[in-house]
């Protein structure tokens, strides 16, 4: 409060002290009460994080608004064997003939993969949480609305405080220059020598 205060001091200062010369600095920005406001308010840390607030929770809603969408789940596996396995069987016809057969059981190298879709139909869950997420985000709206009234009321006083005491200090230099002025011409007055006038003077 006491560095708003001597920044507003520091302007007001610079609006109403005259016009510089030709050859002075150009002095501090002229600064409003609506202008002072509203730089509170763009600058202030309490004003951003409350803003910051608001977001949060809107992307709380949109977190628990997420246990309505469907779920796809996918997974695959990659298996590598040092070789084939395979299974020889040998039989033997009515003609004597021997015969072999080689089957593979496993191959070498594996690939399998699945795809699973999950639909909610009804999710209480997710009902719960969206109306938290929606009852915290106007929670976080209020606090917000109610730091930045704060911060305006805050500016506005400060404000008010630094008009009214250059105001102050304006009529002190104008009342000790106007008691000046009144007090030399008033010795001036006594020190006037008196020039006295008599009819004997007259006729010598």
């Amino acid at each position: 409060m006491r560095e708003l205060i001597a920044a507003l001091l520091l302007a007001v200062g610079g609006a109403d002290g005259g016009a510089p010369g030709p050859s002075a600095a150009p002095g501090p920005e002229k600064v409003t009460l609506a202008d002072a406001v509203r730089r509170a308010l763009d600058h202030n840390p309490s004003v951003a994080i409350a803003a910051q607030e608001i977001e949060r929770a809107d992307a709380l809603i949109t977190q628990a608004r997420a246990g309505w969408l469907p779920i796809l789940t996918g997974n695959g596996l990659y298996t590598r064997l040092d070789h084939d396995r395979v299974i020889t069987t040998t039989t033997t016809d009515m003609s004597g003939m021997t015969m072999s057969h080689t089957n593979r059981v496993a191959a070498a190298n594996q690939v399998s993969g699945n795809l699973q879709l999950t639909v909610p139909i009804v999710s209480a869950p997710a009902w719960t949480a969206t109306g938290r997420a929606k009852s915290a985000k106007r929670t976080a709206e209020a606090s917000a609305t109610d730091v930045r009234r704060q911060v305006a009321q805050a500016t506005a006083r400060a404000f008010i405080t630094v008009v009214a005491q250059h105001r102050l200090v304006a009529a002190s230099e104008w009342g000790y220059c106007h008691f000046r002025r009144h007090h030399h011409n008033h010795l001036h007055r006594r020190r006037r020598p008196v020039r006295w006038s008599s009819p004997v003077a007259a006729v010598l």
